[in-house]
């Protein structure tokens, strides 16, 4: 089903979902209040033309019934596999639909101002005649589509082309369904084209297509031939192109599982099948990067707060810089800049190739307690993470996100192998989903890479909130900082 047909199932189902539960609304409210609905003996006020059902904050279970029915039409997609489902499947997806709206009730009824004018028993009433409903309705607009779309005049016609190897398997595999009936099967080589078309025989050569064909009443092409060379494919798509049939080439494409596959015009000349391990839409990306301009703007003022009164203290525990920044390796390896203030002395990368006897990592990491390289100022703002403030910058700058993973120093960069490559799928972070795991009692950089590969595989923004304020916690309780 294309695009615009999904779109026409979504805008026709939720229309006879927003009658019904208008219907279910009516009726629940006359089983709760009964003459009440009609003739109201303190509800009805036609002083200005108005008239209102009794109590009148009842309307407000119809509103949210109706916002929360139109979130999950169409956000949601509940009826995206409406016509395959069987009787007891739509049973249990018109319930769960209920479900929904009536929690979405509770919830906000228990927090009107006024809640006690809301009656509970009529909301009852409405999530069991709606249910009913719902079910009553998804089953007669299932039988209507199925005598519609059964009938020979609605589906699509469509001719199959394969060749003698691929035959029996496409047929076997090509079921006719409510879409399109097959009223034809040909087998093509480079030279020939033959088989049948409805009842009758074609055999013809390889040029122009035969007049059998063309005069039969067709909508679509299906065609499988992977040997077929690539100008009589081009010669066949032409021919029936010109005809006004839509023409469908199945791709012999490798199988890549766990991949997520989309079709491309790519560089405006050639036709791609992309392969991904994940893939985040535009405005997923668009809204973290909006998060992000938004957190650093807010680190880059406390940055320069702690840089007041943190910079002289660097200064004057230890000579050198306050800033110290270092070529690290983001995404799909980038190089960039990283700021941090500094916690070492001017020349720990110097002496570190004395200290990796000492590495208590195993793997392309380095980590050791007690390093001796970093100054009693260091020890502290490494404790309380105030060293990495200054990453705001690379923030704004848009080399890190705020959540992300840990970004490698290049010479960690240079020994990576695919597995590890794996980890900058994403922007680097300030912070991420191993170093609110207690990065201090991980001693396997692939532990490392595992929980940065979880992070990207399980991507959301919901997930980026609790990694932030998982940190926060974090920061306050020293936990895993050292």
């Amino acid at each position: 089903m294309n695009k615009q047909n999904r779109k026409i199932r979504k805008i026709v189902l939720w229309g006879a979902d927003f009658i019904v539960t208008i219907i279910s609304f009516v009726i629940a409210l006359m089983l709760r209040y009964g003459e009440k609905v009609m003739f109201p003996e303190s509800g009805l006020d036609i002083r200005y033309g108005r008239v209102y059902f009794f109590p009148r904050a009842n309307l407000l279970v119809l509103i949210i019934a109706i916002l929360m029915l139109t979130v999950i039409s169409f956000i949601g997609d509940i009826n995206s596999n409406f016509m395959g489902r069987s009787f007891w499947k739509e049973l249990v997806s018109d319930i769960e639909t209920n479900t929904i709206m009536a929690a979405s009730l509770t919830v906000v009824t228990f927090m009107y101002q006024n809640s006690a004018a809301v009656s509970r028993l009529m909301v009852g009433y409405f999530y069991v005649m709606n249910t009913i409903f719902f079910l009553i309705s998804h089953l007669i607009i299932k039988s209507v589509a199925d005598s519609v779309f059964s009938k020979d005049n609605v589906k699509r016609r469509i001719i199959i082309i394969t060749d003698t190897n691929n035959y029996k398997d496409v047929l076997n595999n090509f079921v006719t369904g409510y879409s399109y009936t097959v009223v034809g099967s040909l087998i093509a080589t480079n030279s020939s084209i033959h088989g049948k078309v409805e009842d009758k025989a074609i055999d013809a050569g390889s040029g122009e297509i035969p007049n059998e064909i063309v005069v039969t009443a067709f909508d679509d092409l299906f065609l499988n031939i992977p040997t077929l060379s690539s100008e009589r494919k081009e010669n066949i798509i032409n021919a029936f192109a010109d005809m006004g049939v839509r023409v469908h080439i199945a791709v012999d494409l490798p199988v890549a599982m766990g991949r997520t596959t989309s079709l491309s015009d790519f560089g405006g000349k050639y036709y791609c099948v992309n392969y991904s391990t994940k893939v985040i839409s535009m405005g997923s990306l668009a809204m973290k990067r909006i998060v992000d301009i938004i957190g650093s703007i807010v680190g880059l003022a406390i940055t320069g707060i702690i840089f007041i009164i943190l910079g002289p203290i660097i200064k004057m525990d230890s000579p050198g810089p306050i800033f110290f920044s270092q070529v690290r390796v983001g995404k799909n390896g980038r190089r960039f800049k990283i700021y941090k203030f500094r916690s070492m002395y001017k020349d720990a990368e110097q002496r570190k190739k004395d200290l990796m006897a000492k590495n208590q990592m195993q793997g392309l990491m380095f980590k050791m307690d007690n390093d001796p390289r970093i100054t009693k100022v260091g020890a502290f703002i490494r404790k309380t993470s105030l060293d990495e403030f200054p990453q705001f910058l690379n923030v704004f700058k848009g080399d890190m996100s705020l959540v992300g993973t840990r970004p490698p120093t290049e010479k960690e960069f240079l020994q990576y192998n695919s597995y590890y490559r794996s980890r900058l799928m994403m922007k680097p972070g300030l912070t991420g989903l191993w170093q609110v795991s207690g990065r201090s009692d991980i001693t396997d950089f692939n532990e490392v890479v595992k929980l940065d590969r979880q992070y990207i595989y399980n991507w959301s923004l919901k997930n980026d909130f609790k990694i932030i304020f998982k940190t926060v916690g974090v920061l306050f309780n020293h936990d895993g900082a050292k």
